[in-house]
């Protein structure tokens, strides 16, 4: 599956928030990851997903986080990052900020999916490259 299919239609169309020049990236694998280093479980090639746990560490600034967690999706050689959090708050311009420095495909989920469609679900077509019409 390629990273373009999670941004425009008819996939999910998430909002690309930095690295359109990554789009075709292709991954096969997802890696779910809210440490603030994930650098020894990244294989290379996947999607990453994460929930931004490791921005609420108050060890360093909020870019000092950001720029070490998308640096090691960057250097960990990932197709793309998908970030969000339940609530509505804008994302870090650190974040982005950092994502654009490096080149790092980053695009967010920042709907809520519908309580009829699990999460699971969701996640399981993204893997298998199907999207039904009304996807989240």
């Amino acid at each position: 599956m390629r990273v373009r299919e999670l941004v425009e239609p008819p996939g999910p169309s998430l909002p690309l928030l930095a690295g359109a020049a990554g789009l075709d990236r292709d991954f096969e694998t997802v890696t779910v990851t809210d440490l603030p280093d994930p650098t020894r479980y990244l294989r290379g090639g996947e999607l990453v997903l994460s929930g931004l746990m490791w921005l609420a560490d108050q060890r360093g600034s909020s870019a000092a986080r950001c720029e070490t967690f998308v640096g090691a999706v960057a250097r960990g050689g990932c197709s793309g990052l998908a970030v969000g959090d339940t609530t509505d708050d804008p994302l870090p311009v650190e974040l982005v900020a950092a994502c654009a420095r490096r080149g790092a495909t980053c695009a967010t989920p920042r709907v809520t999916p519908p309580r009829s469609r699990p999460a699971m679900t969701s996640s399981t077509r993204c893997c298998a490259g199907r999207w039904p019409t009304s996807a989240c």
